[in-house]
C-alpha cells in the first residue's frame, strides 16, 4: 500500500509522502543497520554458553526475519519523527519565540530529538494546545541516552507505579501529570529509564 498525502493527513501527519518515506528508511538504516544481529554464541566464554544452554537457552542467532523487534523499533521512531512538531510549531503552542523554545531544549524541559541539523518534538509531551502540565520537571530527570521509543512508551503506557483511584488502576506519566497530579514521582520513574 503506497503512501499518500492524503491517507497521511488523515494520520495527523503533514509531511510529504517523500519525506515520511526517507525518514522511515534512516530510522530503518540506523536501527538495524546493514549488519545481522550478532551470534549469541560469540558473546559468551564456552562457560557462559554451556550453563545457558543446560538451562534451556537456545544460542541461536537470530535471522533477518527474526529481527522484527529491530524494525519495529524503527518504524516507531520514524513515526515519532514524522509526527513530531517543529521549533516554530512549539514557538506557537507555548507563545514564545523559536529561541526560547531552542534554549529549553538545552536545559531538557522539553523533549525534543536531533533530526540533522533541526530540532523534532514528539507530541507525547503536549496535551492539546499545552505543554502536558509538569513536563518541564519531569524531563529533565530522563537519562540523556534513553532511546527515544523507549521513552515515547514509557510516557504513554500505563505504570504499575502510578496508580489512581479506589482500584488502584494504573495510568501513564502523561495520564497522570495531565490530571495534575504531583510531577515528583514521575520524575523518579523517568530517572530510572
Amino acid at each position: 500500500m503506497a503512501l499518500s498525502a492524503e491517507r497521511l493527513r488523515k494520520l495527523g501527519v503533514d509531511q510529504s509522502p517523500e519525506t515520511v518515506e526517507a525518514l522511515l528508511y534512516r530510522a530503518i538504516a540506523l536501527t538495524v543497520g546493514p549488519h545481522a544481529p550478532p551470534e549469541p554464541r560469540h558473546e559468551l566464554t564456552l562457560a557462559e554458553a554451556t550453563v545457558l544452554e543446560r538451562g534451556g537457552v537456545s544460542l541461536t542467532g537470530l535471522s533477518a526475519a527474526d529481527a522484527s523487534p529491530l524494525l519495529a523499533t524503527a518504524i516507531e521512531y520514524a513515526a515519532l519523527l514524522t509526527t513530531a512538531h517543529s521549533v516554530d510549531e512549539v514557538a506557537t503552542i507555548l507563545g514564545v519565540n523559536s529561541s526560547r523554545v531552542r534554549q529549553r531544549l538545552t536545559a531538557r524541559t522539553l523533549y525534543g530529538l536531533r533530526d540533522g541539523t533541526v530540532w523534532r518534538l514528539p507530541r507525547f509531551q503536549f496535551d492539546g494546545g499545552r505543554l502536558v502540565p509538569g513536563a518541564e520537571r519531569v524531563l529533565p530527570a530522563i537519562p540523556p541516552g534513553a532511546h527515544p521509543v523507549a521513552v515515547a512508551r514509557w510516557f504513554t503506557s500505563p505504570d504499575q507505579d502510578l496508580v489512581v483511584g479506589p482500584d488502584e488502576t494504573a495510568v501513564s506519566p502523561r495520564d497522570w501529570l495531565a490530571s495534575g497530579r504531583d510531577p515528583a514521582e514521575v520524575a523518579r520513574l523517568a530517572a530510572e529509564l
